[in-house]
């Protein structure tokens, strides 16, 4: 069974370092975030693969020392819960959209904050459906019940 947690980690811009941070920083800030979320203790939230693969793809502006800035941190977390149900293929297209707006602070600040509005209506949302198909499901127990008293 989920808890109404389970929807609502994400990495919120105020969460992000104002520094620019090494890979195994950017890591740890998503380990941090996300460790409740792992269907065991072995599954890695984000390897360092999965960071270079981004790059690789372009989906990434060009990493300057082996540090990512806080761009590099909110397109790594859109790529993160995007991958979820799109190729890399298509987050590449999705991003392509907001590309132009990565560049100007003021405009990623506003895209990002746009997103995580976006992310968290659709975890209460995702919390709310499950609360009624619960009761949904209690109440079309206690009418199986009724109608089949050796069930209960």
């Amino acid at each position: 069974m989920t808890s109404d947690k389970d929807y609502q980690a994400i990495i919120e811009r105020d969460m992000i370092p104002d520094l620019d941070l090494y890979m195994d920083q950017v890591r740890q800030l998503f380990e941090k975030t996300y460790a409740d979320h792992t269907r065991d203790d072995k599954e890695k939230i984000l390897t360092k693969t999965m960071i270079n693969n981004y790059a690789k793809s372009k989906l990434l502006p060009p990493i300057v020392n082996k540090k990512y800035q806080t761009e590099h941190v909110m397109l790594i977390q859109m790529i993160y819960q995007l991958k979820g149900a799109l190729s890399l293929q298509d987050i590449e297209t999705v991003l392509s959209y907001i590309s132009p707006s990565i560049e100007d602070e003021k405009k990623r600040n506003h895209v990002y904050d746009d997103y995580v509005t976006l992310m968290k209506k659709q975890a209460r949302d995702a919390v709310e459906m499950k609360k009624a198909m619960e009761a949904d499901l209690a109440r079309e127990e206690e009418s199986l019940a009724d109608f089949f008293p050796s069930l209960a």
